[in-house]
């Protein structure tokens, strides 16, 4: 799995739940680890590499307004997120 593989898959996710009406959703770690038959640190050193122009990443945590943030687990349950 190439970086450009990785953004194309979670951008198309992605887009694919906002045509629906169901807002933004990201793929997780457990669901691109077994599109691309690959680990959880393979996906990380894909969103390391990265992709020119875009941003691909992966959300280890979210803030909840007035109330600061909440780390999300397990690992698997991670979000990659990929914005062009």
């Amino acid at each position: 799995m190439t970086p450009k593989q990785l953004f194309d898959y979670a951008d198309r996710f992605a887009r694919r739940h906002e045509d629906a009406g169901k807002g933004t959703v990201c793929p997780t770690l457990r669901q691109v680890s077994k599109r691309f038959r690959c680990t959880y640190d393979e996906i990380e050193d894909a969103c390391d590499e990265g992709v020119e122009d875009c941003y691909l990443g992966i959300a280890t945590a979210f803030g909840i307004a007035g109330y600061g943030h909440a780390d999300i687990t397990p690992r698997g349950a991670q979000l990659v997120e990929a914005y062009k």
